[in-house]
């Protein structure tokens, strides 16, 4: 993990977390009139999930996609497996949505921050953590085990949220220049 404060600890991913539950291990099946988005690693970047990009379930196979955890704010979704292994975003605010292929949920305890912990996921120190158990050359993806061992440095709680307020401040005039060049290409599609 390389120099962290003194006064941080070091957890494991599975004593942060109060559920950790790995997608069903099926193809769901999409339905253009389907209204519940089904996360896939595609529709993820780090700290953001594209909900409008996902494809959809119907209220059947939504219930049954989430029979065994249905996905909450501030739950972490990420990416276990593919080309876009290990990453991590949280749910936003009014969304109901369920994993679908090669994503997992965790469930942060509450004596800790879910956003914190997702910023951890997605940094440079757990990537390697990840890199060290990668199986497979044109798929590859994190054991379940590993994932669930992934050490984490973290402060109190208070802390956390004040870390995460930085990167929010921080990084807030970079999603309006990315929400304004993403704007921009889609009239120039329209054009063309």
């Amino acid at each position: 993990l390389g120099d962290i404060p003194a006064h941080w600890k070091i957890w494991r991913l599975k004593f942060a977390a109060n559920k950790i539950v790995d997608c069903p291990h099926a193809t769901p099946r999409y339905s253009d009139s389907g209204t519940y988005p089904a996360i896939r690693t595609a529709d993820i970047s780090p700290g953001i999930v594209h909900v409008e990009k996902a494809k959809k379930l119907s209220q059947n196979d939504y219930l049954r996609w989430i029979a065994r955890l249905e996905p909450q704010e501030g739950d972490i979704l990420y990416s276990r497996e593919g080309e876009r292994f290990g990453i991590a975003a949280c749910v936003p605010a009014g969304v109901k949505l369920c994993i679908s292929q090669r994503m997992m949920v965790f469930r942060i305890a509450s004596e800790h921050c879910s956003d914190f912990v997702m910023w951890l996921l997605n940094s440079v120190s757990t990537y390697r953590q990840a890199l060290q158990d990668v199986m497979g050359a044109t798929a590859p993806h994190v054991n379940i085990s590993t994932i669930k061992n992934y050490f984490l440095a973290m402060p109190d709680k208070q802390e956390q949220e004040q870390i995460v307020s930085h990167i929010e401040t921080e990084t807030r005039l970079l999603k309006v220049e990315i929400s304004n060049l993403e704007r921009e290409i889609a009239l120039l599609r329209e054009y063309r």
